[in-house]
């Protein structure tokens, strides 16, 4: 907990800020993405899954249909395998782009576009001992441990209430026509892993309102830290040319 009670007390300047987002200090959950990428996948599935789910019957009942025995060639195994193949592609593709569009979507709207190929180089401080301590004994891994555990927890008590909640449509199913009771249970599970997806997005939004405060905690500066940016500022011609810009459009 060391890392919070720190002299640095100012708040980051524009070029600090510049500065930590060219070596990739962004603040950014990878919860939230995931979160996002579970729901909008699942919402994907809810929209567009009815013509996935009209392939599989059609296939099954293409499969069936057919002669038990018939003889198998190289030609017809690879028509085959061409044919369920772009089917499948076909049937997926809605979804799949839903979920790449919603996964591009939850980065970007954390970070913005950014590019760092220095960040594929090979960095020796990645992979020092010490290094590694000092990030597993941190504020933020404290916070990471204790969030996914409360991640957890929210997950099983959504999960038993969703249960809950359905237990008279859950204890009909043994009554259940078997035609209806593959749909009905499919619908039960979407319904729960739903909710579950939902809670998870509130968690996450936590979790990213804590990376904000984190990353705007550690681009603070010390009093020394301020008075360097400030000669900076003054020295910097950029900063004087806007400066004197300033002036005389004020004048």
């Amino acid at each position: 907990m060391a890392d919070l009670f720190t002299d640095k007390t100012h708040p980051a300047t524009p070029r600090r800020r510049q500065q930590a987002r060219s070596q990739g200090h962004v603040a950014k959950s990878q919860d939230l993405v995931s979160a996002l990428v579970m729901t909008g996948g699942l919402l994907a599935l809810w929209i567009a899954g009815a013509g996935f789910g009209q392939f599989i019957t059609d296939f099954a009942t293409q499969q069936l249909s057919q002669p038990s025995w018939q003889p198998l060639t190289a030609g017809s195994l690879n028509n085959t395998w061409f044919q369920v193949v772009a089917a499948t592609g076909r049937s997926l593709a809605p979804i799949m782009a839903i979920v790449m569009l919603v996964a591009v979507v939850a980065n970007l709207g954390q970070t913005g576009f950014l590019f760092l190929p220095q960040r594929i180089a090979f960095d020796f401080n990645r992979i020092q001992p010490m290094t590694g301590m000092r990030r597993w004994i941190s504020t933020a891994n404290l916070m990471q441990t204790q969030f996914g555990l409360a991640k957890t927890l929210v997950v099983i008590t959504v999960a038993l209430f969703g249960l809950w909640t359905h237990r008279e449509q859950i204890m009909g199913l043994v009554s259940q026509d078997p035609q209806l009771l593959i749909g009905t249970l499919l619908k039960l599970v979407f319904t729960i892993s739903l909710q579950v997806s939902f809670a998870l997005v509130v968690l996450a939004f936590t979790d990213y309102a804590f990376q904000r405060w984190q990353y705007e905690h550690s681009l603070r500066l010390s009093d020394d830290e301020m008075r360097e940016e400030l000669r900076h500022l003054q020295t910097d011609p950029q900063a004087n040319a806007h400066r004197q810009s300033v002036q005389q459009a004020l004048a």
